[in-house]
């Protein structure tokens, strides 16, 4: 079972870093945003995204191994530590792999989309037909990934269409990553003891929110009220 669920994120993510790489070139050429052609977002994002999701994925073991090993709820530590981790990771890894590749000839880029390519098809050929428990868990999650990829990549849209007031107020950018992150932390505490109280029978599942299931979001804002004036201070 474990290996099923590491082999599905490692597939997931070399899948999702093609259609990112899709999804940001798409997005440059209807916008008119001058940057790099296809084939280099599609390799940057799949190198950068295995790179960062192998590290990711290792420290999601360690969470899980010492919330277990310590009696602590997984449901409160997972979606801060996981989400505060990516971040750490991924942005670091995206920069440095850019900076790398865009110095890489033509030739060499152009062979290692070849490669991309080839990996990126094999992947999804492996996740669709040759492992059934494998499949089972990307059917579930690929859709929404492949949304959410678009939804966030919007969202990057907008901070790429005011970037001179961004710079002209450099604190935002800093600020930026612990924000949003912060609010995925929260969000995903949030969602992840409300899925673990109706799996487990604790909370009927009503078109209403009953008392567990509104003191759960109070101490989300309470959370919220703890976190972010710090953050902005």
């Amino acid at each position: 079972m474990l290996g099923s669920n590491l082999r599905a994120s490692f597939l997931s993510t070399v899948i999702i870093g093609f259609w990112l790489g899709l999804i940001v070139s798409g997005i440059c050429a209807v916008f008119g945003i001058e940057g790099l052609g296809v084939i280099d977002y599609v390799v940057i994002s799949v190198v950068s995204g295995i790179v960062s999701g192998l590290i990711v994925m290792g420290i999601t073991l360690i969470v899980v191994l010492i919330s277990y090993r310590f009696g602590l709820d997984l449901d409160m530590i997972a979606a801060p530590s996981v989400t505060t981790a990516g971040d750490i990771v991924t942005l670091p890894v995206l920069v440095v792999t850019t900076l790398f590749f865009v110095t890489l000839a033509p030739l060499v880029l152009h062979i290692l989309f070849g490669i991309v390519l080839i990996l990126s098809a094999a992947c999804l050929i492996y996740s669709v037909y040759l492992n059934e428990p494998v499949f089972e868990i990307n059917r579930e999650i690929l859709p929404l990934l492949l949304i959410l990829s678009v939804v966030g990549t919007l969202a990057g849209l907008t901070y790429t269409l005011d970037l001179e007031q961004l710079i002209e107020f450099a604190v935002f950018l800093i600020i930026i990553p612990p924000f949003t992150g912060l609010c995925g932390s929260i969000a995903g505490i949030l969602c992840s003891r409300l899925a673990t109280g109706m799996h487990m029978g604790e909370i009927d599942v009503k078109a209403y929110p009953e008392r567990p299931v509104l003191e759960q979001f109070g101490g989300s804002y309470i959370y919220a009220l703890f976190v972010f004036p710090p953050l902005l201070a």
